[in-house]
């Protein structure tokens, strides 16, 4: 009796090694993903900020010289920028909605397993759910972000193309020429503070990778 005790003792801490073992490499590879994915945005979004730069720069140029040539050529890479960027918020809306609810399926996935664990187990399992329900608030709050930044787009993009008519004419009034520069000078603001939180997001990816390698050590 005692011998059959300890042979089951031993497969279910074989069996929940494994377990550890297999979500252990799986979480290993989702962080490796995350981290090229954030590294490919922060490439993204550094070659949008250049070439909004180059083109506003261009449109400011053209201004102050009063060449209506380059002032048309700038403002056709300007709306050409501006329609891009809306596509692509608009994208990353949809994919940020996404990953919310992969996050809420993890969190509802790591309480399921909470609730039916024991001793050790549950202490790992209990980790794993403040990870997860931690992941689901940053996911939340990416969404939210996400989603202002492309409602604050489309309004910007709406009143230049409501304007515009006015510079192309060769009618705006130097207040016209105020607000839009004004609004070129947030979309640039906009997406410098993007590229501000891709280097966040990389900062807090390391910290989150270096702590789940100290709590894969505490288990073994």
């Amino acid at each position: 009796m005692l011998r059959r005790s300890l042979l089951l003792l031993a497969a279910l801490t074989l069996s929940s090694s494994a377990f550890a073992g297999r979500h252990d490499r799986a979480e290993g590879r989702q962080n490796a993903a995350e981290a090229a994915d954030n590294q490919r945005d922060l490439a993204d979004d550094r070659r949008d900020l250049n070439e909004l730069v180059g083109a506003v720069e261009k449109w400011k140029r053209a201004r102050n010289s009063k060449s209506w040539p380059m002032e048309q050529q700038a403002d056709a890479w300007l709306t050409s920028w501006i329609k891009r960027e809306l596509a692509e918020s608009r994208h990353e809306v949809g994919e940020a909605q996404r990953e919310v609810r992969k996050s809420q399926g993890e969190v509802d996935a790591s309480r399921y397993e909470r609730n039916t664990s024991h001793g050790r187990k549950r202490a790992d399992s209990n980790r794993d759910l403040a990870d997860d329900r931690r992941d689901r608030a940053d996911d939340q709050r990416d969404r939210n972000r996400e989603a202002w930044d492309y409602e604050r787009t489309r309004q910007i993009a709406n009143e230049l193309k409501a304007m515009q008519p006015r510079f192309d004419s060769r009618r705006a009034t130097a207040t016209q020429y105020a607000r839009k520069t004004a609004l070129l000078n947030e979309l640039q603001n906009m997406a410098r503070r993007e590229i501000a939180r891709d280097h966040g997001e990389i900062r807090e990816d390391r910290v989150e990778r270096n702590e789940d390698r100290r709590e894969r050590g505490e288990r073994r």
